[in-house]
């Protein structure tokens, strides 16, 4: 009672409403999700270079409504918004394996953040993202990677200071055992791919068969 009484005065003094038309009820409706364009094009492709195999990035560039979604979703705690943009990528990811069906993952994980990260928002992005798109995609998601220690983070910083930032950042988690999965990384934003190639790197040492990154939008 006291609970549905707070939700009451919550949406009644700061209504929840559509980030990019304006209409009261969700925080994007379904005819601005109608309007979404999803990318063509893989940021990077395995090279010497890469420990990923590939990195999609799932919605089309010069989209302000979704990178609104991103800023609100990271930095002013609507955590509901996850589910809406991992949706998103499930569907995306679902067009691609019926346009590549020789590309078969057995697994979902997520770009980990700090304790400190996580303390300040109260969640991880990237995970939540995982988990709608292993559910939307029919596959397990599982917990696999941690940060190994605090770094500054990657925005602002050049592409080889963002290499460097990452660096021995990551470690794959005890309790799972990537010998042989394909796996597919979730995260938020992707730049220059430093981060989902760290932590590809670190499941490829462990066993891991095939990497590749997925993220909402390219920074």
């Amino acid at each position: 009672m006291l609970k549905l009484a707070i939700n009451t005065l919550v949406n009644l003094f700061f209504p929840v409403y559509c980030l990019a038309c304006g209409k009261t009820g969700e925080w994007f409706c379904q005819s601005c999700v109608s309007k979404l364009h999803f990318s063509t094009e893989s940021l990077a492709v395995k090279n010497n270079r890469h420990a990923t195999d590939g990195i999609w990035v799932v919605m089309a560039p010069g989209q302000t409504s979704v990178e609104k979604l991103i800023k609100y979703f990271k930095y002013s705690g609507v955590k509901d918004i996850g589910e809406i943009l991992g949706s998103q990528a499930g569907d995306f990811l679902k067009a691609k394996f019926k346009e590549l069906p020789q590309l078969r993952f057995d697994a979902v994980t997520s770009v980990p953040t700090s304790k400190r990260r996580f303390k300040w928002r109260g969640y991880n992005q990237s995970e939540i993202l995982g988990q709608v798109v292993a559910t939307k995609i029919g596959l397990e998601y599982i917990d696999g990677l941690q940060r190994v220690k605090y770094i500054r983070p990657q925005v602002g910083l050049n592409s080889k200071n963002r290499v460097n930032n990452v660096k021995n950042n990551f470690a794959v988690a005890l309790e799972f055992e990537p010998i042989n999965k394909n796996i597919l990384i979730i995260d938020d934003v992707v730049t220059t791919g430093s981060t989902i190639n760290e932590c590809a790197a670190v499941l490829k040492k462990r066993g891991a068969n095939l990497v590749w990154g997925v993220a909402i939008i390219k920074g």
